[in-house]
């Protein structure tokens, strides 16, 4: 931008805040040069970073980015425990966080932030430059997902996001009704039934989400691995799509691939897979991006014709640009949450913070200037 290199700028949406502290071996009483000509800070004040690390909501270990507020944008009341809007109770952090006693988050939230390689060998979003509370969310699973008469199906609910604890209700669409994270249930009747789960937080929000099972009725199920795709123009990727015959079910499927918006080329082998009773088969599919691909998410749909029954599967493709690929590499369990907001200018970085519900025009200008600093953390 403007003949500077600038870091991509992403939201990571649902994620919890764990090893949060006033980052006190890192502080500064003036502001990076880049900043100010390096103008001592207000007052007289010093200003530490504070820094964290975030992980997908649920997770107790593995893949992480670190996040750190910049001691700049705080001292200037853009971000951070001096603000009112970003103050870090959002989080439920309690204070005081440090070094030797950090501090973790009890709500997951959604964050945005500069990508940046830090030389100690780890991602960070620096600056971190907002974040909010995330909205109420609920999924669950089924095992079996096509179970035969009389068989026992355990149902295992997850919620995440609004306030908790939780209340779960659900409703196996034959009459019965269950309540808890987890239940279990059998069906005495062969049908297709849709399966809804009720969450509602402790304020009283609430959201449903719902599935389909297939009980005694020949049928498969279809899944695609891996289900996110980051690549670039020029490129191509696979994702392996797997075929599992279920209650009996044989017979050919005649796969075909589409994709939304046009751009990248989807392709399948083979075509057509002959699936027997209990097995299992595979299809690959290649996405193939030609060069002048425009930088974006893209969306590919696997469809599966059989005799009598249709199912079908997403894979999403994320399209980064011909530079260094930043989101290519920050672990793919991450990646399924994150959305990229490229900046092609000022107005980019605008729109994109608008989209967080920043308090006000003000605080967007005065950020607006501070895009030189991305690439100069502390």
């Amino acid at each position: 931008m403007n003949g500077q290199t600038v870091s991509a700028f992403v939201q990571i949406n649902n994620v919890s805040l764990s090893n949060y502290f006033y980052e006190t071996r890192d502080c500064s009483n003036s502001f990076n040069p880049v900043n100010y000509g390096g103008a001592s800070y207000p007052g007289g004040q010093t200003m530490c970073d504070s820094t964290g690390d975030l992980q997908e909501e649920g997770a107790s270990s593995g893949a992480y980015i670190h996040g750190e507020i910049d001691q700049d944008w705080m001292v200037q009341g853009w971000v951070g425990p001096r603000t009112t809007y970003d103050n870090n109770s959002i989080a439920q952090v309690s204070h005081p966080c440090t070094i030797s006693v950090n501090c973790s988050g009890t709500v997951p939230i959604d964050v945005q932030g500069f990508v940046y390689w830090d030389p100690e060998g780890h991602w960070e979003l620096h600056p971190l430059t907002a974040w909010r509370i995330a909205g109420l969310s609920a999924r669950f699973s089924a095992d079996p997902t096509s179970p035969i008469l009389g068989q026992t199906v355990t149902f295992m609910g997850a919620a995440a996001g609004g306030t908790a604890p939780y209340s779960f209700e659900w409703n196996f669409g034959d009459g019965v009704v269950a309540t808890g994270a987890t239940t279990t249930h059998s069906f005495s009747t062969k049908g297709i039934y849709t399966v809804r789960l009720n969450v509602t937080d402790s304020t009283g929000k609430n959201t449903v989400v719902s599935q389909t099972l297939a009980v005694g009725i020949p049928d498969f199920t279809i899944v695609a691995s891996p289900a996110i795709l980051a690549t670039r123009p020029g490129t191509s990727a696979s994702s392996t799509v797997t075929f599992t015959s279920a209650n009996g079910f044989s017979g050919n499927l005649t796969l075909g691939a589409s994709v939304s918006p046009s751009g990248p080329n989807p392709s399948l082998s083979p075509i057509i897979i002959t699936l027997a009773a209990g097995a299992t088969v595979s299809s690959i599919l290649t996405v193939s991006l030609p060069p002048g691909t425009p930088v974006g998410d893209y969306s590919v749909t696997v469809t599966a014709i059989g005799i009598g029954t249709v199912h079908s599967t997403s894979v999403n493709i994320q399209v980064e640009g011909t530079g260094s690929c930043l989101l290519c590499q920050i672990p793919i369990s991450l990646t399924n949450n994150i959305w990229l907001f490229v900046i092609g200018g000022t107005a980019g970085m605008l729109a994109s913070l608008t989209a967080m519900n920043l308090r006000a025009h003000s605080r967007l200008r005065r950020a607006r200037q501070h895009l030189a600093q991305v690439r100069n953390p502390r």
